[in-house]
């Protein structure tokens, strides 16, 4: 169980105490440590919304931005853009 969180929250408890050493790395929107989202504001103080079906206007970070995952938090958000020949990352927001 993870503790100081509203719900049932289920960890492996043979991860529990091990070594961790972090990476970087973009995630989908559709992943499932982001599914939830009053989840993912109550563990990691990440909000997060999809805004592709915003109008322009009204978005915040942009049509289809990707979650970051750097070591064990969320810490921001970017839009990936993948074309023919390349793959260019925008600005990083926290």
């Amino acid at each position: 169980m993870v503790e100081g969180v509203k719900g049932t929250w289920r960890v492996d408890p043979s991860q529990l105490g091990q070594p961790f050493s972090g990476r970087a790395a973009l995630l989908s929107a559709f992943d499932r440590l982001i599914h939830d989202r009053k989840r993912a504001v109550e563990l990691f103080e990440f909000a997060y919304q999809l805004e592709m079906y915003k109008p322009a206007a009204k978005r915040r970070w942009g049509y289809f931005a990707l979650p970051i995952l750097y070591g064990d938090r969320l810490g921001g958000k970017s839009v990936a853009i993948s074309q023919m020949d390349f793959f260019m990352i925008s600005p990083i927001w926290p």
